[in-house]
Formats: structure tokens, C-alpha cells, sequence
């Protein structure tokens, strides 16, 4: 409350949502005492002020929009774009827009390339895919260093017969 003390006069809301008006803060630090709640600063901005009362419990607990800002903070940074060295080039702008998306929210991207395992899947077909992604991409974002199979270079071949195995490389926000 010593705030709210060097104000003229502040909006008084109940601990149960509804205005209790506009107060002198002498008034406001006495609803609070005899209610055995606390002032809690809503909007400083306002004209005039506005105040809310809180039990002790609500003025710990981090405020609805401190928790927002907390749960934005605990989502991923980085967002993993998939398809096989078989997508075609359209399939393949769809992807680009997705990875424009992220990036333009601050949100890094990995992208992997994966082996379909057939004879004529090779790495040259994924290589060309992940070179093109990173082209039009450039512009919205600084491509990191592409690897392959077990952190192997890109020219370097992986198992045509492991799936999983492809090309992986990330693009981070500016």
C-alpha cells in the first residue's frame, strides 16, 4: 500500500471482481484492513489508477498475465519441420511458408530430410531439397550447419536402408 498512499484517488475493485468505486487511498487502505485484504496495483495507467483487493494467498500467486508470459516462456523455441527426400516441390513451398511462420515468432526451426529407403532415395535427392529450404529461407532467417547420418557432412552418403536416417539442419531466428 505505499503506492497507493502517494495518489489522489484510485478505482476500488472487490477481491470478487465488482467496483467498489472511485476512493481516496486512505478510504482504499481501509476497506482493505477491514476486510483483511490487500491492495494489488491492476492498472497504473488508467485514469485514475485502478486497485484491486486481494487475499494474501492471490498477492503471492504470480498474476494471470505473469503466468501467460511464463507459460510463453517454457514452449519450445525450436520447431522441427519433417518430410522424405520424395516431396514434391510444391509440398515442399508449403513447408517453407510453415518455416516462415515460426520465424517470424522468434521460433528457431529444425528441418530433416529423411530417406525413404528406396534405390533411387539417395542423398542427392535430399541434399538438393535441404538446399533449396535453406535458399528461401534466407531472407527471414541465418541457416546453421547441415549435417547428415550421425553428424556426418552433407556430401558424405547415409544407410539407403535406414529410414531415418537423412539430412538435418536448422534455420535460427534473426
Amino acid at each position: 500500500g505505499e503506492d497507493v498512499r502517494s495518489l489522489t484517488e484510485v478505482m476500488l475493485i472487490c477481491d470478487k471482481g465488482t467496483q467498489l468505486g472511485v476512493l481516496a487511498p486512505g478510504q482504499a487502505l481501509r476497506v482493505a484492513a477491514e476486510r483483511s485484504l490487500q491492495l494489488l496495483e491492476v492498472a497504473k495507467d488508467a485514469k485514475p489508477p485502478v486497485w484491486r483487493l486481494v487475499s494474501k494467498l492471490d498477492f503471492l500467486e504470480p498474476e494471470p498475465e505473469q503466468k501467460k508470459k511464463e507459460k510463453k516462456k517454457k514452449e519450445a523455441k525450436e520447431k522441427e519441420l519433417r518430410f522424405t527426400d520424395r516431396t514434391e516441390d510444391h509440398d515442399l513451398t508449403h513447408r517453407v511458408k510453415l518455416a516462415h511462420g515460426f520465424l517470424g515468432k522468434g521460433t528457431s526451426v529444425k528441418v530433416a530430410v529423411l530417406n525413404t529407403g528406396r534405390v533411387e532415395g539417395d542423398i542427392s535427392r535430399a541434399e538438393h531439397l535441404v538446399q533449396q529450404f535453406a535458399e528461401a529461407c534466407r531472407e527471414v532467417g541465418k541457416a546453421g550447419p547441415i549435417s547428415g547420418a550421425k553428424n556426418a557432412r552433407i556430401d558424405e552418403k547415409t544407410d539407403p536402408n535406414n529410414p531415418l536416417l537423412g539430412v538435418v539442419f536448422s534455420i535460427i531466428a534473426p
